[in-house]
């Protein structure tokens, strides 16, 4: 049940999917002036999704179809992460622009490992780590999604409790200035790189380890909370 949770949210989504895809590629071609109404749907996306799901009238409806709490939450990130990794595809705009990109990351990576194979680390380390940096877009995003929903259930104290969009708003700002700090955390220590050298490589392990442990807890949280608040299973 965990993909027609996944399949519901994303149709629920796809009108801002395609309206995001296109605002991109008139951003691209055109001014970066319409990125500003790409976050104006992506933000109104994730409170559809965070929102209005959860503690509107759509919420009484939605918790009577036969998903339980872990398909609920997954099905949710899911969407998001299609969303996302949509996004990530309609930036190159033509297949000449789509091939000059990914041979632009080749190039990128092969000179990340050689870097960091100049501050010291083992080629094992250097090869992890650009694999890791091709990932971990992926995984942020996750947490994030699973960051906002257990601060939405969270600070709403009861699942049922209509709520404004502007307590929902002020969530989703809170659970955006968590992550950047934890982002603003790994970025100065990305500075200290060359201070740390093959030392760098266990510190960003500590690091993402750490953010992979809040994703868990907080997939966990808003597991229970679900289930308390709507007798789900």
């Amino acid at each position: 049940m965990i993909m027609k949770s996944a399949e519901m949210h994303t149709r629920m989504l796809a009108g801002h999917m395609g309206g995001s895809a296109v605002l991109l590629v008139m951003g691209l071609l055109i001014s970066p002036v319409f990125l500003a109404g790409l976050a104006l749907i992506f933000g109104h996306g994730l409170y559809k999704v965070y929102g209005k799901t959860l503690f509107d009238d759509d919420a009484a409806m939605l918790m009577t179809l036969p998903f339980s709490a872990r398909g609920l939450v997954l099905g949710k990130t899911f969407a998001i992460l299609l969303w996302c990794g949509g996004m990530s595809l309609v930036g190159p705009v033509s297949g000449l622009l789509a091939a000059a990109d990914s041979s632009g990351v080749r190039v990128q990576l092969a000179a990340r490992i050689e870097t960091w194979q100049l501050i010291g680390m083992r080629p094992w380390q250097a090869g992890v780590s650009a694999g890791w940096s091709v990932i971990a877009p992926v995984v942020y995003t996750g947490v994030f999604c699973l960051l906002l929903l257990a601060l939405e259930l969270k600070c709403s104290g009861q699942a049922r409790k209509r709520r404004s969009r502007v307590a929902i708003l002020l969530v989703v700002l809170l659970a955006a200035a968590i992550f950047a700090a934890i982002l603003t955390a790994q970025f100065c220590l990305r500075e200290m790189a060359q201070m740390l050298g093959s030392g760098y490589f266990w510190a960003a392990a500590g690091v993402e380890f750490l953010l992979i442990v809040i994703g868990w807890f907080c997939y966990r949280v808003s597991v229970r909370l679900l289930e308390t608040g709507y007798d789900l299973v």
